[in-house]
């Protein structure tokens, strides 16, 4: 949530998430433009809830296993997604020692 000057999120904000948005390989655009990042992550947002709403329910996806929708959005909110890159889980500490973030 962008409010004014103000960035909120769940978890944390770090480096490795700045203007990345799950899906999107390009990070363009203007560091300083917090609002379009916001936006373009409520878009993805969306986007997930409406595949979870066509495909609620698990289903073989050809390979031998087993998907259904949204599951991007359901691992942004976990420790495995990729590069930790979300802003819902971050974990600032090793071995549960805080670190200092440069």
């Amino acid at each position: 949530l962008a409010l004014g000057d103000a960035l909120f999120v769940h978890g944390g904000f770090h480096e490795a998430v700045v203007e990345r948005v799950p899906g999107r390989l390009d990070v363009n655009g203007d560091r300083n433009d917090i609002k379009q990042w916001v936006q373009d992550l409520n878009s993805w947002k969306d986007a997930q809830l409406d595949e979870f709403i066509r495909q609620p329910e698990w289903c073989k996806d050809g390979k031998g296993g087993r998907k259904r929708g949204a599951e991007d959005l359901i691992l942004y909110g976990t420790p495995s997604f990729p590069d930790n890159a979300t802003v819902v889980y971050f974990n600032p500490f090793k071995d549960g020692n805080p670190q200092l973030l440069v």
